[in-house]
């Protein structure tokens, strides 16, 4: 078999491209017949298969979406409300923060983590928050207060058509930015202790 977009030689079955990350047309091996990769992917609580029924028609995000799947995410496209035609897609990882992308505008796609805690609203979590966003190069941090619910909202934006090696910075920024806040001593002390 060959990379259907580099040209080079796979093994048999390969998902992806092992030298440029491309995803080939042909499903790689399944332990059901008929079944997808996809179809295989499980939600990280275990419960059941991440949804990959629902094709993403945006060509940007749905060449994002792959890019992550081939990293280890599992990939849901989300269902929108009413006549919105734009499309979101949810990404699960094992060891990095879940998020969701969301489709703004043609050429905006938003990258955004939406975690809560049950500890009350305080200008050491303002404060922290500010810290952050001053060190912080790509993401940004908001707070939001909900039923007595405090919600950290971290979004960051990637402009502009999928490049690859764009895509792999801007991804790795990301991750950087949440790794830096989780394992913040004050992060542990201001939201889950």
């Amino acid at each position: 078999m060959f990379c259907t977009d580099c040209g080079k030689s796979l093994e048999k079955d390969s998902v992806f491209c092992e030298f440029c990350g491309a995803k080939q047309a042909e499903a790689g091996p399944t332990t059901e017949p008929g079944a997808s990769i996809s179809d295989q992917v499980m939600s990280l609580k275990g419960e059941s298969p991440i949804n990959a029924s629902k094709e993403i028609l945006n060509k940007e995000l749905k060449q994002m979406a792959d890019h992550l799947e081939f990293l280890g995410y599992g990939i849901e496209k989300l269902e929108t409300s009413g006549d919105d035609k734009r499309e979101n897609v949810f990404a699960q990882h094992p060891s990095n923060l879940d998020f969701t992308l969301l489709e703004v505008f043609p050429g905006f796609i938003i990258l955004k983590v939406l975690m809560a805690t049950k500890k009350k609203p305080s200008s050491e979590i303002d404060a922290f928050i500010n810290d952050m966003n001053k060190n912080f190069i790509i993401s940004k941090i908001y707070r939001e207060i909900e039923n007595e619910t405090v919600y950290l909202r971290i979004e960051s934006i990637y402009m502009g058509v999928y490049v690859k090696d764009l895509f792999v910075k801007f991804m790795d920024l990301n991750i950087r930015e949440h790794n830096q806040l989780r394992s913040s001593d004050d992060f542990t002390n201001l939201f889950v202790n």
